[in-house]
């Protein structure tokens, strides 16, 4: 029997004492992806209905790099899930409400009150949120 928890630094660690680490596909491909949104950025395009062939190139590298890193994610979790099933006979893990985890504060309608930069906190939970969606957990 294993119990497996998620985390952030490491993906997860299970009750025997090991670790998996996070692989952080999401952050090795952030550049290649900020220099494709920024090429799609500045592409022209006519109205809506009719994007140029430029324009329509650019939205298409950008999928595809999006699509790359999600297989990745996808492919590591079904690795590491073959690996726990193969190891072990039964395995609990918590049933985390990683949509609750994740969710955005609500905002702070009073301007008076001390925030920062976001309302209500909003900005220490940017780098939280992107690594818990860059972790996968709800990939497989």
């Amino acid at each position: 029997m294993a119990g497996i928890d998620l985390g952030i630094s490491k993906f997860l660690a299970d009750s025997d004492g090991e670790f998996v680490p996070n692989l952080r596909h999401g952050r090795r491909a952030a550049a290649k992806l900020d220099a494709a949104e920024q090429a799609l950025a500045r592409v022209p395009r006519t109205r809506r209905d009719k994007r140029t062939k430029n324009h329509q190139r650019a939205v298409q590298k950008v999928a595809m790099l999006h699509g790359e890193v999600c297989r990745q994610r996808l492919d590591d979790a079904h690795k590491i899930a073959l690996a726990l099933v193969r190891e072990h006979d039964v395995i609990a893990h918590e049933d985390l409400k990683i949509r609750n985890v994740s969710k955005a504060p609500v905002p702070n309608p009073d301007p008076e009150k001390p925030g920062g930069f976001l309302p209500n906190g909003a900005g220490a939970k940017i780098g939280p949120n992107r690594s818990i969606s860059d972790a996968g957990w709800g990939g497989a």
